[in-house]
């Protein structure tokens, strides 16, 4: 959890030469609501899902950092030509780190990651995306989807073998 927050803590301070939109720095903020969502970062996502993880939150906290990533995902397809050591670097650092502590909590019911999924799936379908509208950027919002599908399908036909390998690796299966 302290890497976590140490994690969180130097990206902030890194985050001036992020995007918030392909031209603008980012202005990450603490009073993240989910409200905002539509409009913010995919960042503010994942922030939110670390927040929730240190409160003790474990199921928001996988809510949030799945509706992040697919929200950053989108937004990295959308835009290939971002430059490699700003958002593509704070998206790959961000899952290493706080995706290992979801996953950990969350892989230990698989019904649960399962659920989480659908239900961020759902989300996703029903609130706009204006940092990287579902009109503008129709065919990175599909891959996307689709990849987040498959990962539920996967999860739904391996439930066994998941808690098999997460006991055979220490972790607690709920």
């Amino acid at each position: 959890m302290l890497r976590i927050i140490i994690v969180i803590s130097a990206l902030l301070t890194l985050l001036s030469g992020c995007a918030t939109t392909p031209t603008t720095t980012l202005d990450t903020s603490p009073n993240f609501k989910p409200a905002q969502a539509a409009q913010a970062h995919p960042l503010e996502m994942y922030l939110h899902s670390g927040r929730l993880l240190r409160s003790g939150d474990m199921d928001e906290a996988a809510f949030w950092f799945y509706a992040g990533q697919l929200r950053y995902r989108v937004h990295l397809m959308a835009r290939p030509n971002l430059p490699p050591d700003q958002d593509l670097a704070l998206f790959s650092s961000l899952n290493s780190t706080l995706g290992q502590e979801v996953n950990e909590y969350i892989g230990g019911n698989p019904s649960e990651w399962e659920q989480v999924i659908e239900n961020v799936l759902s989300w996703d379908d029903q609130t706009p995306n204006d940092f990287t509208p579902k009109d503008k950027f129709p065919s990175a919002h599909r891959e996307v989807r689709a990849g987040l599908l498959e990962l539920k399908e996967m999860i739904h036909k391996n439930h066994q073998e998941i808690r098999e390998d997460r006991a055979s690796a220490g972790l607690e299966n709920r």
